[in-house]
């Protein structure tokens, strides 16, 4: 049996980090841990520190492969919130 494998629809992967890049910082504002000024260095660096990978694919039935990836997921999301519980300190005298 050959699986047949859907692509979903293509994203580049410079406005994907562009995007990531925006709501990270926006997040990270409204949380108040970057200060405006902060936020104007950040836009003036050639490069953002953010990337975006979109070239590796999971097929449909590929039951390991999504499993996976929702891991992946959900470690990335709890990551997050350990960051924001944590994040008691701030930037200051850079």
């Amino acid at each position: 049996m050959v699986a047949a494998v859907r692509r979903g629809p293509f994203v580049s992967t410079v406005a994907a980090e562009r995007l990531f890049r925006h709501k990270v910082i926006a997040m990270l504002r409204d949380e108040g841990l970057l200060t405006e000024e902060r936020i104007a260095l950040l836009r003036s660096w050639r490069h953002s520190g953010f990337s975006a990978h979109n070239a590796v694919t999971v097929p449909p039935g590929d039951t390991g492969g999504i499993e996976r990836l929702a891991r992946y997921f959900v470690a990335l999301a709890s990551r997050a919130l350990d960051i924001r519980a944590s994040a008691t300190f701030r930037f200051e005298g850079w």
